[in-house]
């Protein structure tokens, strides 16, 4: 099965789940940006173990891609920060489990990764 498949399965999954709105959160937005990337950043320590494992640059892609699509279909409020902002987000909230990430998948960017 190739990579590709696998994450435009992924991101049709996230396009098909949840059809509501998020409810507005509180604050200013950059308080929103704030808790937006905390909980993302969450989410990714909690995937870096296994992409760590990953036996290739592109399973470790696979991971992240399946594990990217797989919060923003379980989590509404973080859909767009994920959409549009996962690189920013992840650079001032987690920089150090966003670089773990990306050496593994041999990426620059989240925006690479899930792009492909």
């Amino acid at each position: 099965m190739s990579r590709r498949w696998i994450v435009l399965v992924g991101l049709a999954l996230v396009s098909a789940c949840g059809t509501a709105d998020p409810a507005p959160t509180a604050g200013s937005p950059s308080q929103s940006a704030a808790a937006s990337g905390d909980q993302l950043c969450g989410h990714l320590e909690q995937i870096e173990p296994q992409v760590a494992a990953a036996t290739s640059p592109s399973d470790a892609r696979t991971i992240v891609s399946i594990q990217v699509a797989t919060i923003a279909s379980s989590n509404p409020g973080l859909r767009d920060a994920i959409a549009t902002q996962l690189d920013t987000l992840t650079t001032k909230s987690c920089p150090q489990t966003r670089q773990a990430i990306l050496a593994k998948v041999g990426a620059d960017s989240f925006a690479d990764v899930v792009k492909e």
